[in-house]
């Protein structure tokens, strides 16, 4: 994220409200990240402006652009390329094969919040699911409208639904830790949920970079858009704060170690799958031809580099969580 030291602000942490921290690591782009002493929140501290924030999300967001002759440090290569449309059909299979532990999301309605380009919208869509597709960034959005007319995508966030919309799932895959308060987040996602319901989001872990040490960790090194860095203790507060329970909590994804890129055309393509937490799962797939259970890539260690998390909201007993894995 490039931001102007100018148009920098100071934020107290987001769970507890605390102004003290503790200092963690200084970004690529020269930003820092700080770590709640009250609740051990991760976050990004002084960070940029909120307008500031709002123009990550430009149509060059999904497509790197250079800028003054420099590669944006933000974003993706070519997110919205016919190649990464197969990748990201497949990284779709891989999420709902591992929700598909936990939920039934058949005849089930549904709300994709980050869908970008469309494909696990348009996967639920093929498992009998009623979809729902939300994102901030336009390009994004039209995109998906092209892919996939059937399915009602909207440009913006959850204000952009009606009050006395209910969803029974609400998926938010790589996200939460984009958006300036999570717990404003979660707590319209409660809103919105149908007594009984469920989000299931992913996140980078930031116990992983805690495990293998900051200056090693992908998620502080790369992926700059980032404000939040979360734990599954860390999710389990906001959730109980704003009345939702945690009802499954995995972590996988690989050590999260980051490599700096060299000259590699496939780089690009392991950029975004890493980005959107399903790199090993494609890896497996490449290697054996077929994929492989998610749990022999999740599991309840609480230190690997993508962290699952499924948070319900009480109410409906006939909306019962499946079996979770042994």
């Amino acid at each position: 994220m490039v931001a102007d030291s100018t148009d920098l602000e100071f934020v107290n942490c987001d769970l507890c409200g605390s102004a003290k921290t503790k200092a963690v690591v200084t970004r690529p782009d020269g930003l820092p990240v700080v770590e709640c002493l009250n609740c051990g929140l991760g976050y990004v501290n002084p960070r940029p402006s909120k307008n500031t924030i709002s123009k990550l999300y430009d149509g060059e967001y999904f497509s790197k652009a250079k800028k003054n002759g420099n590669q944006r440090k933000y974003g993706f290569v070519d997110y919205l390329g016919k190649y990464n449309q197969i990748l990201l059909g497949q990284a779709a299979e891989a999420r709902l094969r591992l929700c598909n532990r936990y939920v039934d999301v058949r005849h089930k309605m549904c709300l994709e919040v980050g869908c970008a380009s469309g494909e696990f919208c348009e996967l639920l869509i093929r498992h009998d699911a009623k979809v729902i597709g939300l994102d901030l960034a336009s390009e994004a959005v039209a995109q998906a409208r092209l892919r996939y007319p059937l399915i009602e995508f909207r440009e913006g966030d959850l204000a952009a639904l009606q009050s006395d919309e209910q969803m029974d799932l609400i998926f938010a895959f790589e996200l939460i830790e984009h958006v300036d308060s999570p717990a404003q987040f979660l707590s319209s996602v409660a809103s919105h949920l149908k007594p009984g319901g469920r989000l299931i989001l992913t996140t980078p872990n930031y116990n992983c970079g805690r495990r293998v040490g900051v200056d090693r960790w992908s998620g502080f090194q790369s992926s700059l858009e980032h404000l939040y860095f979360f734990n599954s203790q860390s999710v389990s507060r906001y959730a109980t704060k704003v009345g939702l329970t945690t009802e499954a909590s995995l972590t996988g994804n690989g050590d999260g170690i980051h490599i700096e890129p060299g000259f590699d055309v496939k780089e690009p393509v392991r950029k975004v799958l890493g980005k959107v937490g399903v790199l090993d799962l494609v890896r497996r797939y490449q290697s054996r031809g077929s994929w492989q259970s998610p749990d022999a890539e999740y599991s309840r260690d609480d230190d690997l580099h993508s962290l699952f998390v499924v948070l319900g909201k009480p109410g409906d007993p006939s909306l019962q969580l499946r079996g979770t894995p042994s």
